[in-house]
């Protein structure tokens, strides 16, 4: 596969790059030392340009701190060093958030600039690590003492991922994280034959480096982390994540070519296009806009999964039936329904006890149920509904107050920002307001009516 090597030549750093970089980073570990000095700490390169897999510019600083260090501490004393050592090199910083606070920068070095995260962990023993960051060290090592002659079947790798949007470990993502791709290289050596192999797999898949796995993992995708083998490097891995690597490994193999690593990107769905596939799909859309809550990305989308969840659960426990049930995140939000069934009968019935039971006297005068009657020989009560329609429920509960949709099980970040301005649309009002959000919701829609993870190629 010739072209392959065209593919590498856009993705690899050119030497200019790779000079450039290697200065700023001599420039960043000589102060750093002197910043990490004063508190007790010890700077360790880590990341994709520590194994020399990188293909953007990047940076991972780690700052190991001995583990007497209190936690207290070590957040102060990391934050101040990363503070330091980033304005020292010319940046700008903020702080940012994963399990700890970090420092995240920009430096301007030369004719080029860098990403820069300055991370402070704690310097232990693989087995005795407190907290995810504590192990990354031990990963750098790991790979860069195996990654030899291998780095540029990593770029092909995490680009092919990137293209089938399944690179990244973050929740919005759900797929591959950089390390996991350096270890799937290191297992099978070449990018074509992590292909191959993963053409293959099945939601439930094993991969070890070392040796059998020491627990049971209930995930799509399983590899043991060969520096923990009670970790899953995949864990991030989504069902969505696995399935579009899989299906994109299948259909590389059917017709190799440079559009997976290049895709052209989609067109965003336009009203004309969200009334056509309603239509052609029988169904009635929903969608649901109000303020971005407050947070930070990952907490926010995992806020947002679990209100749509909860949203999905208590509207076909209702009786409603839905399609799809997903969210947009943007500079604002959207939760977007496609139901089947969004009106319901006048009345509902509920199935009590036997009528034989101890409890039906219980069933007959305390249920609230308009009229009884017995059905197999149990009573069933039946009920009138105060809302048929699903737009009419919808309204109801995107019209609580905060506190109400807390009691719902909507999160409160998200119960919050619904509270201060929410706008539910149905039918055709719904498919005017995708006219009125970013067109990176109509590529969400395209997304979402065009989906298809069979991984057989047909």
């Amino acid at each position: 596969m010739e072209f392959l090597k065209d593919v590498l030549r856009k993705l690899k750093p050119g030497p200019g790059e790779v000079k450039s970089m290697k200065a700023f980073v001599k420039k960043l570990l000589e102060v750093a030392g002197e910043v990490c000095s004063v508190y007790g700490a010890k700077p360790m390169l880590c990341g994709s340009v520590a194994k020399g897999t990188w293909i953007k510019p990047e940076v991972d600083l780690f700052l190991l701190f001995p583990a007497s260090l209190p936690e207290e501490k070590l957040e102060d004393y990391g934050l101040r060093a990363g503070k330091e050592i980033i304005k020292e090199v010319g940046g700008r910083y903020h702080i940012s958030y994963s399990e700890h606070p970090y420092v995240r920068g920009v430096v301007k070095f030369g004719e080029r600039s860098y990403s820069l995260d300055v991370v402070p962990c704690y310097d232990l023993p693989p087995g005795k690590v407190k907290s995810s960051v504590d192990r990354t060290p031990h990963h750098a090592r790991f790979v860069i003492e195996r990654i030899k002659g291998l780095e540029d079947e990593v770029r092909l790798l995490k680009a092919f991922c990137e293209a089938a949007g399944c690179y990244g470990a973050e929740p919005r993502v759900g797929g591959f994280s950089g390390y996991l791709c350096e270890l799937l290289v290191i297992k099978y050596g070449k990018f074509l034959s992590v292909v191959e192999n993963a053409s293959s797999w099945k939601p439930g898949t094993v991969i070890t480096l070392t040796g059998p796995p020491v627990k049971k993992f209930r995930s799509p995708l399983v590899f043991v982390d060969p520096v923990d083998p009670k970790r899953n490097v995949a864990a991030a891995v989504s069902e969505t994540g696995f399935f579009k690597f899989v299906k994109a490994c299948n259909l590389f193999l059917s017709d190799p070519s440079e559009r997976f690593f290049y895709p052209e990107p989609p067109v965003p769905y336009t009203m004309f296009d969200v009334k056509k596939a309603v239509k052609s799909r029988g169904t009635r859309i929903y969608i649901i806009r109000f303020p971005r809550p407050e947070g930070q990305e990952d907490a926010v989308y995992l806020q947002m999964k679990k209100c749509v969840s909860r949203l999905k659960r208590i509207l076909e426990r209702e009786g409603f039936e839905l399609v799809g049930a997903e969210f947009w995140l943007g500079p604002e939000c959207a939760i977007f329904l496609e139901a089947g069934r969004w009106q319901l009968p006048a009345v509902k019935t509920v199935v009590g006890p036997s009528i034989y039971s101890g409890h039906a006297e219980e069933f007959l005068t305390g249920s609230g149920a308009g009229r009884f009657v017995v059905m197999d020989g149990k009573w069933v009560g039946e009920y009138r509904r105060e809302r048929r329609l699903l737009m009419d429920y919808l309204t109801w509960i995107f019209s609580r107050s905060s506190e109400e949709l807390v009691k719902l099980g909507i999160p409160k970040k998200v119960a919050v920002a619904i509270a201060s301005g929410c706008e539910v649309t149905s039918g055709s009002d719904a498919v005017r307001t995708v006219s009125k959000l970013p067109p990176e919701f109509g590529s969400f829609l395209r997304e979402y009516f065009e989906r298809d993870l069979n991984p057989v190629v047909k």
